[in-house]
């Protein structure tokens, strides 16, 4: 809670339908052109 917007640890691969979106300890890239993965939650 000191350092708010410090990126979280031990996060090592996250997957969302099947996608990689972290792969280790790295957010992806997606194209611009490529659909992002999911639903947003309102």
């Amino acid at each position: 809670y000191e350092q708010p917007k410090l990126p979280s640890q031990g996060i090592i691969h996250v997957l969302i339908n099947g996608t990689f979106v972290v792969r280790n300890s790295e957010l992806v890239t997606i194209d611009k052109d490529t659909k992002p993965p999911g639903q947003a939650i309102r």
